[in-house]
């Protein structure tokens, strides 16, 4: 318990505990008025609405961080899923390219047909299906156009390959 007065603002503090609590009375002049205001100022509830501001602003900072991660994880599932389309898009060109490439490597550009290469490949698995005894007949038909020199020498490579062209839709 204390008192205290300021002499020069004319101010009178009393601290004292009532209850367990403690409690400040103020008693300040009102300039101009010749009268005085008094407040009564209890700590306890200072303190208690204190302790509540900071219980709602840590309650309201935990829901903050909560939305905040909430909405971090699902706007990461989102990037997730578009990522693997993307990356499922591409992975279907690559492999689109990788067939386009093949057949561009197994396919004569003048016929359309199968060229050597692709035979070199059909013929090593037809080769192990004959040593496995999976295949009992096969035959082989080879062909040659006559005269393709003679034609190329007289009337042009272009006719040329018209013949070649032509013998290949057999």
């Amino acid at each position: 318990m204390g008192v205290k007065y300021d002499i020069e603002e004319k101010k009178f503090v009393f601290d004292f505990e009532h209850d367990g609590a403690e409690e400040t009375l103020y008693h300040v002049p009102i300039p101009g008025t010749g009268w005085q205001m008094v407040v009564l100022i209890r700590e306890s509830i200072i303190h208690d609405q204190i302790r509540g501001i900071s219980e709602q602003t840590l309650s309201f900072g935990i829901r903050q961080i909560i939305f905040t991660l909430v909405a971090m994880i699902i706007f990461a599932a989102i990037l997730l899923l578009i990522l693997r389309r993307i990356s499922a898009m591409q992975l279907e060109a690559e492999k689109e390219k990788g067939r386009s490439f093949l057949s561009m490597a197994n396919t004569d550009s003048l016929t359309g047909l199968r060229n050597k290469h692709a035979f070199s490949g059909y013929e090593a698995t037809l080769d192990e299906n004959i040593r496995n005894k999976s295949i009992k007949n096969i035959a082989v038909i080879v062909c040659d156009i006559n005269g393709l020199k003679h034609v190329n020498d007289t009337l042009g490579h272009d006719a040329g390959d018209q013949l070649i062209k032509d013998a290949s839709v057999m």
